[in-house]
């Protein structure tokens, strides 16, 4: 559910993009004609009118959006699916969707509105100009949203990865230790704890090959280690003790059962510390990413 509506807020994103375009053009056209005339006509007023009903159409979507990010924080906060770092990030996300539709913007609409019906170019011109600044303004805001967003999917898609391998660890320690405590273990029970681990596993390299995706753009480093984790000898063989383990359970041949589970847990572990380290990694990389545009910014603010 968490997924579905992190997509429906990447279909609104892409929505409010191209209609901020038109809304770009619709304002650009209008500048250049008003320029060329005394009054205003009747072609320009339905562009005003469009303008105003795109951008109403924008505001549509940030209330979706909205809603989304609502849904979406309440389902993490239930479950538990996310870490709180990643909580607090969603939260944040509704403050910055508020703080886009800023007082300015809403009066440099109303501006707009109130030229138009008392027909007068040269207030329309000057009202273009307003809402033009506080356009760009606003589609920063944007962009900044979309970023922020982008690393918080990705940080959620590396925490999905890290879990599931503890999950996977925690289990497969817990399959061992039967082993070594029991000499009469049910083998069939023990087989479709191994088969579900076997299952967990092909659902792990899923979740590898979509976290490397969405860190692609955000560190590259990351992504290709956990990309070459995923396709690695390590990963093979882990996935192969688990079959043969399993295999050996169905056989009913406890000794070999057992050491192959062994193997098949130190793998295990081994994968979880690789990732643990990929994850702090990439958390370090765009963390320095975000260092270097703050001090570039500072120093352009000094210059």
């Amino acid at each position: 559910r968490i997924e579905n509506e992190e997509e429906n807020v990447e279909e609104y994103n892409a929505d409010i993009q191209m209609t901020l375009e038109d809304v770009k053009e619709l304002v650009e056209d209008l500048e250049l004609e008003l320029l060329k005339s005394d009054e205003m006509t009747w072609e320009q007023e339905q562009k005003v009118t469009e303008t105003m009903e795109k951008m109403d159409a924008i505001f549509s979507q940030i209330e979706k959006i909205q809603e989304s990010m609502q849904k979406i924080q309440d389902q993490a906060e239930q479950n538990n699916l996310i870490s709180d770092e990643l909580v607090d990030k969603f939260s944040q996300f509704q403050e910055l969707l508020n703080d886009m539709m800023t007082p300015e913007l809403l009066a440099a609409m109303e501006k707009m509105q109130d030229a138009m019906e008392t027909m007068d170019p040269q207030k329309l011109l000057d009202a273009l100009e307003d809402f033009e600044f506080d356009m760009e303004a606003f589609e920063e805001q944007l962009d900044r949203f979309i970023d922020m967003f982008e690393l918080a999917q990705a940080e959620q898609k590396m925490y999905e990865v890290v879990k599931r391998l503890e999950k996977m660890v925690e289990e497969q320690a817990a399959i061992v230790e039967e082993f070594s405590e029991n000499e009469s273990l049910d083998m069939t029970i023990m087989a479709s704890r191994e088969r579900r681990q076997e299952k967990s596993f092909k659902a792990l390299e899923q979740a590898m090959d979509e976290a490397s995706v969405a860190m692609e753009k955000l560190s590259p480093d990351a992504a290709q280690n956990l990309s070459d984790l995923a396709d690695s000898e390590l990963a093979e063989t882990t996935l192969s003790d688990l079959h043969d383990a399993r295999i050996e359970m169905q056989s009913k041949n406890q000794i070999s059962a057992s050491q192959y589970a062994g193997k098949a847990s130190g793998s295990l572990e081994e994968m979880l510390e690789i990732a643990q380290e990929i994850q702090l990694d990439f958390q370090e990389n765009t963390v320095d990413e975000m260092l270097r545009k703050f001090l570039a910014l500072i120093s352009n603010l000094l210059f």
